[in-house]
């Protein structure tokens, strides 16, 4: 037997010091994954009577929404902010591992000073 779940995305909020107060920018929309499963059943006189998981794929990887909120009460909208506003998510971001953001390893969380 197979059966299909789904995967819930992860939400993911990061800090942007550029941005005005009270604006929200979801910079990557997430998106569920799949799995699939495959279970051999045990029948007795028709009847099931036993389930066991044989085996376990991951069709589809979820994509971790990232949502952007201001640090500061900045009064005029700068240019980073102001883009993030009008660009379409691409489902990658200057964030995650590699680039110091958020996921990386060895780099800073939040300040580096």
């Amino acid at each position: 037997m197979v059966e299909t779940r789904r995967i819930a995305f992860r939400k993911v909020t990061a800090q942007d010091p550029e941005m005005d107060k009270g604006d929200k920018v979801v910079t990557t929309r997430g998106v569920a994954g799949t799995r699939r499963l495959t279970y051999e059943l045990t029948l007795t006189d028709g009847v099931q009577t036993g389930k066991r998981l044989v085996r376990q794929v991951v069709v589809k990887q979820p994509v971790t929404q990232i949502l952007l909120v201001p640090t500061s009460t900045a009064s005029t909208p700068t240019r980073t902010a102001r883009a993030a506003r009008t660009s379409r998510g691409t489902g990658r971001s200057g964030f995650g591992r590699g680039s110091g953001g958020w996921g990386s390893r060895g780099g800073c969380r939040w300040r580096c000073g």
